[in-house]
């Protein structure tokens, strides 16, 4: 199975020279979401998301046990209306993806980072696994060009700014287990139920199920 999106993925940019030189470019504003495994923060500048990640209360392991779902209005009570217009974008494809009518985000993205060249083939490259399909580390390493470097694959995932939108839970270990996700046991009870709505097959032992995939390990 390729791991080639058919859909048009996030619109990804983590080039500093791509991105807009407007006035209120570096006007962040937070917005929180509900999502059926708890809620997920997301920032934006004046034109694109530049982070994300998911809030879980750090007494417990199950991601639904979040706490309220709030926005901070001191934050975005000043938005521009191209935020605001974002904003709105973003819970439309937030809805529609965990209503199961959407499979891929459609966003525009700014990694506000300085990555190197191998940095941006990993997010160029997981950003175009398909929803229902995994890499593992070593997979991801060598289609950024780079077979053997599956440990700094992963510690890319564990630093992805950007949670959901380049899709990180879609890489897991060789052998089919999850990995890691977050930091810790309540980041792969996340991972899992993320695969699992979309499409992916475990085993009886929480592995992914290459066979059932059709793909060799």
């Amino acid at each position: 199975m390729s791991h080639r999106s058919t859909s048009m993925p996030a619109e990804y940019s983590d080039d500093p020279a791509e991105r807009r030189d407007a006035p209120d470019d570096r006007a962040y504003r937070t917005q929180r979401f509900p999502t059926p495994f708890g809620n997920i923060d997301v920032t934006i500048n004046d034109h694109a998301i530049v982070a994300s990640h998911y809030i879980m209360d750090p007494g417990t392991t199950d991601p639904d046990a979040t706490g309220p779902d709030i926005t901070d209005s001191a934050a975005t009570s000043d938005m521009s209306e191209a935020q605001r217009h974002l904003f709105t974008q973003i819970g439309e494809q937030l809805d529609a993806y965990f209503s199961g009518t959407r499979q891929a985000f459609t966003l525009p993205l700014d990694v506000e980072d300085d990555p190197t060249e191998f940095m941006k083939s990993v997010r160029e490259e997981m950003a175009q696994i398909s929803p229902g399909d995994v890499l593992t580390y070593g997979e991801l390493a060598e289609a950024a060009g780079r077979p053997r470097a599956a440990r700094a694959v992963g510690s890319l995932c564990r630093t992805n700014p950007i949670q959901l939108f380049i899709p990180c839970h879609r890489v897991v270990a060789a052998g089919g287990s999850l990995g890691g996700y977050m930091g810790g046991a309540r980041g792969l009870v996340l991972k899992q139920q993320l695969l699992e709505r979309e499409g992916v097959p475990f085993t009886a032992n929480g592995k992914v199920d290459f066979q059932e995939l059709g793909r060799r390990q």
